[in-house]
């Protein structure tokens, strides 16, 4: 869910028209990055997203969720990854670390996205 940000729901940035056409979709796919020093961490970047979802349609958190960890590569976000991955899993969530740059971890979570597309219609009912 790339650019969704806090006050999305009230038509902040791209808002309603964003969050228009995530009603659309079968699969929520989360990619967080906590590549910024500052960033306050991934858990909290997941909860705000999932806010803004209910703030604006309640429904949409119903929708199945892969929540990924991205670049890896970096030393310092490896560093980082076990203290989410143990924080999301206490929540019962998985989290996918993943680098876009070097490819690792993107095979489990393309799995994962198609395995969830081809039961789509079991998503419906």
């Amino acid at each position: 869910i790339p650019g969704l940000i806090a006050g999305a729901h009230d038509g902040t940035g791209m808002g309603i028209l964003f969050l228009k056409h995530v009603e659309r979709t079968s699969v929520l796919l989360h990619i967080i990055d906590i590549s910024d020093e500052a960033h306050p961490g991934a858990w909290k970047n997941y909860t705000a997203i999932n806010k803004e979802l209910k703030l604006y349609n309640p429904e949409l958190l119903d929708k199945p969720q892969i929540v990924t960890l991205n670049k890896i590569d970096l030393p310092f976000v490896r560093e980082r990854v076990k203290k989410s991955v143990a924080q999301f899993f206490k929540k019962g969530i998985i989290l996918h670390p993943f680098s876009a740059a070097t490819g690792e971890g993107l095979h489990d979570i393309l799995n994962q996205i198609i395995t969830l597309l081809s039961h789509r219609d079991d998503l419906k009912a």
